[in-house]
């Protein structure tokens, strides 16, 4: 049910406007380790929009704009622990690229899910923000 599909949001709210190539950075997912498959995908009318999915080949990936929040579902497709690889990357408008990677635990279907989530949300915002704050000492 949607009440127990992870809805964790992205943000470049601290990313200015020129800082890379296209006001965008990529997200992708590197690698996932687990029982199944995982997906971060959108609703929308009239299915989700699928950003990004291990079923269609890793790495996977999909654009995001800076300076903006979105919101994601994070589906997998059985119960276990997922050990998930997510990087995001940016290209300098002054030349060179920025990456910033994390390994995230996911427990699906494990009543300590909540716990490994938070941490999961926490990681990848400081993976996003790494990228800025290197920009920033460059």
């Amino acid at each position: 049910s949607a009440e127990t599909v992870p809805f964790l949001g992205i943000a470049t709210e601290e990313i200015e406007d020129g800082v890379f190539v296209g006001n965008t950075i990529t997200i992708a997912i590197d690698s996932v380790v687990g029982p199944g498959f995982m997906s971060i995908y959108q609703d929308t009318f009239p299915g989700p929009a699928f950003k990004v999915a291990s079923s269609n080949g890793l790495p996977d990936s999909f654009t995001f704009a800076t300076g903006v929040h979105d919101h994601f579902n994070y589906g997998f497709t059985a119960p276990g622990i997922y050990e998930v690889t997510l990087r995001a990357t940016g290209t300098l408008v002054s030349g060179g690229v920025v990456t910033g990677t994390g390994t995230y635990t996911f427990a699906v279907g494990i009543p300590e899910a909540k716990t490994h989530i938070l941490l999961g949300t926490a990681a990848l915002g400081w993976a996003v923000a790494s990228i800025y704050r290197r920009r920033a000492m460059a």
